[in-house]
């Protein structure tokens, strides 16, 4: 019968002697009470002594080298140079404050552009009550993850996509594709096709890429307005590259609308303990029946202790919004409410009007100087960021209601958000 072993194991252990002959234990000598028991060390030969100097010698040489490396990495990555997860400083991470933030770029990508305006818009879904079991998430979603690498002038690096349709569009993060000349797509059986741009916006961190494909799986995208706190959540992306594609991991809802400042950008985020690391970004945050609920984008480290299970991802009713201008070809305007506030707490709690914009149209609500706003959307609001929060959700073109107290008098008022432009 054929021998069955197995060849990476080493050969060399006593396990796989014949007869293994193991050494006796040394004699155990107790001394006496009161009495110092000898010890006669032998002189170490000259030869051997030599050798332990030059091994140590080499080891601190070793060692000497390794902290000049990291001190030329850390160089590097502090002025502009391959960070890690490199991509064009983009996936890599930079400090602000206490946090470390898979970062974002503002460079757009000069890859090849693909036709807007062909009408292709992001389909959200509601859950239908059948949940899967997570070997069927990941089967579902397998082959709507996809590898891309992406390469500027010096630099280049990875990170994750999820197909849209059946053609070719895919949703990433606008960092992954961030100063990029050329980028390629990975399908999950290695098939690899050239990208075009479709679409890309640095502060929502959303970009579509378009690959000359057909019979492609299509992820379907879910309603992230259907989520509630401590809902199973699973991300899959390609975390450290392709040698980890298609990684799977679970977790959590831990917070809803989390508002994230990063480098003077704000963002409404879902935050969840499902294990998200560099060269996620783009990837999928699922719910419980399969379904894309969010793009995830940050992820958040110390540099005074470990953070564990705190990542964030944009949830798919913002992508839906963002994925269909970009493909549409139309601009995205940063919403404004033309008002000034600052928070109190009497005669009412909530954000008193200090100001309106003589441009603002919210003047044809009747709101005034002096008025308290308690609630934004049927939302109570107590700072400013909460409206800002609020507002991050929205449109220019939407519509917000504010819930206003002027004395004794409490009333709605229906606000038409602009453009911040009109306000300069």
């Amino acid at each position: 019968m054929e021998e069955q072993r197995n060849d990476n194991l080493w050969a060399g252990g006593r396990w796989e002697q014949a007869q293994p002959g193991y050494p006796l234990p040394p004699q155990v000598v107790v001394p006496l009470p009161g009495h110092q028991q000898a010890v006669i060390t032998p002189k170490e030969p000259k030869k051997r002594r030599r050798a332990k100097i030059w091994f140590l010698g080499m080891l601190l040489l070793i060692v000497g080298l390794v902290g000049i490396s990291v001190a030329l990495q850390t160089a590097l990555s502090l002025t502009g140079g391959i960070r890690p997860g490199g991509f064009f400083g983009g996936d890599g991470s930079y400090s602000e404050g206490d946090y470390y933030y898979q970062g974002y770029n503002s460079t757009e990508p000069t890859i090849p552009r693909a036709e807007n305006g062909t009408g292709v818009t992001l389909t959200l879904h509601s859950k239908t009550g059948e949940q899967l079991s997570k070997q069927e998430i990941y089967a579902r979603n397998l082959p709507s993850i996809v590898y891309i690498e992406a390469w500027g002038n010096y630099e280049g690096g990875s990170g994750t996509g999820i197909i849209m349709t059946e053609d070719g569009y895919i949703v990433t993060n606008a960092h992954v594709i961030s100063g990029a000349h050329t980028t390629e797509v990975v399908l999950w059986d290695d098939t690899v096709y050239s990208a075009r741009l479709v679409g890309w916006n640095a502060e929502e961190d959303l970009a579509v890429i378009k690959i000359d494909a057909q019979g492609l799986t299509p992820a379907e995208f879910g309603n992230s307005g259907e989520l509630v706190t401590g809902d199973d959540a699973f991300a899959m992306g390609n975390p450290l590259g392709e040698e980890y594609r298609a990684t799977f991991t679970n977790g959590i809802i831990s917070s809803l609308d989390r508002y994230i400042q990063v480098d003077d950008v704000y963002m409404n985020l879902i935050q969840t303990t499902a294990a998200i690391n560099f060269g996620n970004s783009g990837g999928a945050l699922l719910n419980d029946e399969g379904q894309v609920i969010g793009i995830t984008t940050i992820k958040i480290m110390s540099d005074e202790g470990t953070v564990e299970a705190m990542g964030f991802a944009i949830p798919s009713r913002r992508v839906k919004q963002i994925v269909d201008l970009l493909i549409a070809g139309e601009e995205i305007l940063t919403p404004a409410l033309g008002i000034t506030v600052k928070p109190v707490t009497e005669p009412a709690v909530g954000l008193r009007v200090e100001g309106v914009n003589a441009q603002s149209q919210i003047q044809r609500g009747d709101l005034q100087p002096g008025d308290i706003i308690t609630a934004a959307d049927g939302q109570s609001v107590r700072y400013s960021q909460d409206l800002e929060r609020i507002k991050a959700g929205h449109l220019v073109g939407d519509t917000v209601v504010l819930t206003v107290a002027r004395g004794e008098e409490i009333f709605t008022v229906e606000i038409l958000l602009a453009d911040t432009a009109l306000f300069d």
